[in-house]
């Protein structure tokens, strides 16, 4: 399990496969719900090259508002309730903001064809996204 992000869920109904494409040629392959965000891309990658992406600030506010995981669990600050995560990520949405706390971007995913960043989609679930059993690449920037 990679810390911040969800257990990968066995395979069946509602549950996708993606592979990761990261640098220097290095593949992961990993199930995900159908329901998680584009964000858990993020901070999946993120904790895999060592450098946040500040959607992973947004992915740990998602799992803190659906009481997946408590704040000192994801790295915000302690005490933080799921009614305070709801209302930053609510905030962070509207504003096209990022949440405080995480570096500028040091990396970007992108889709394989046609070739598209997947910033933008940050709180689209994967299936909204049109991401289920694809494959993503990381780019470092």
């Amino acid at each position: 399990m990679v810390q911040g992000v969800s257990a990968e869920p066995a395979a069946g109904e509602g549950v996708t496969r993606l592979q990761l494409r990261l640098p220097q040629g290095r593949r992961m392959v990993r199930r995900f719900a159908d329901s998680e965000p584009v964000s858990v891309l993020y901070a999946l990658a993120g904790a895999l090259l060592g450098r946040p992406h500040v959607l992973a600030g947004c992915y740990a506010l998602h799992r803190v508002a659906r009481g997946e995981a408590d704040a000192a669990e994801v790295g915000l600050p302690a005490g933080t309730s799921s009614a305070a995560a709801s209302d930053a990520l609510l905030e962070a949405a509207r504003a096209g903001d990022v949440v405080s706390g995480y570096p500028p971007a040091a990396f970007d995913i992108n889709t394989t064809y046609p070739a598209a960043s997947l910033r933008a989609q940050g709180f689209k679930t994967l299936a909204d996204a049109k991401l289920l059993n694809s494959a993503v690449v990381v780019e470092l920037m």
